[in-house]
C-alpha cells in the first residue's frame, strides 16, 4: 500500500517576496535616467573633442605700443601664427581649408 500526503498551501519552505510594481518601475526608470545621462555626457565631450579641436582659435592681440595684431592657433599642425590684418588672417584659413 502507497501512502500519499497532501501538500497544503502552508506546507513547506516559504518565502517572503513582495514586489511593488510601482517601486520596480521607478528603480528601472532611474537606472535607464543615469545610463543615458552618462551616455549623452560622455557623447557630448567626445563630438565636442572631434570638432572643436580641429578648428582653429584666432584672437585679437595689442602690444604694449597700442598696434593690433592677430594670433591664430592651429590644433591640427600644432602651430601658432601671427598676422597684421584680419585680411591675412582669413588668407591663411583659405588656404588651410584647401589644402585638406
Amino acid at each position: 500500500m502507497i501512502k500519499t500526503t497532501a501538500i497544503g498551501p502552508h506546507d513547506g519552505p516559504t518565502h517572503s517576496w513582495h514586489f511593488s510594481l510601482p517601486a520596480i518601475k521607478e528603480t528601472i526608470q532611474k537606472s535607464l535616467w543615469a545610463i543615458y545621462s552618462f551616455a549623452k555626457k560622455t557623447g557630448t565631450r567626445i563630438g565636442n573633442s572631434l570638432i572643436t579641436d580641429s578648428e582653429p582659435k584666432a584672437w585679437q592681440i595689442r602690444d604694449r605700443s597700442g598696434a593690433t595684431y592677430w594670433r591664430v592657433y592651429d590644433p591640427v599642425s600644432n602651430q601658432t601664427q601671427a598676422f597684421s590684418g584680419e585680411a591675412e588672417v582669413r588668407m591663411w584659413l583659405e588656404q588651410r581649408y584647401y589644402r585638406r
